[in-house]
């Protein structure tokens, strides 16, 4: 999809849709999900491409016990200008509710892993 507004709430729908459909039992897994997939999708949207917009990817899978959901951009990457620093507090958000791993991604732009554990 493309990295603008219209991408936070489409995410968001297809990760949310993902875990109702394979994460039978996890109802609390949903809005933690959803929240940080927004704070993720939406730093791409902001920060990713200053001046213009380009490709966002988000992908969600089962790894033994957890929900793994990437969101990867091909923008400026992490601590490139993007022109709107923002306040940070979306990186917090995102630690607070779930494992998250920031990579830079070696052909350019930045790959947001988020882990959250299955309550079996």
């Amino acid at each position: 999809m493309r990295a603008t507004r219209d991408a936070v709430p489409q995410a968001r729908r297809i990760v949310c849709d993902f875990v109702h459909e394979n994460c039978p039992g996890s109802d609390g897994l949903v809005d933690p999900v959803a929240l940080a997939v927004s704070e993720a999708v939406g730093n791409a949207v902001r920060h990713a491409y200053p001046g213009s917009t380009g490709p966002v990817e988000v992908e969600a899978e089962l790894d033994d016990a957890d929900v793994v959901v990437y969101v990867r951009d091909e923008g400026v990457g992490v601590g490139g200008r993007s022109g709107d620093p923002g306040l940070g507090l979306g990186m917090q958000i995102m630690a607070r509710l779930g494992r998250v791993r920031i990579d830079r991604r070696p052909e350019g732009g930045t790959q947001v892993s988020l882990r959250f554990r299955l309550r079996m």
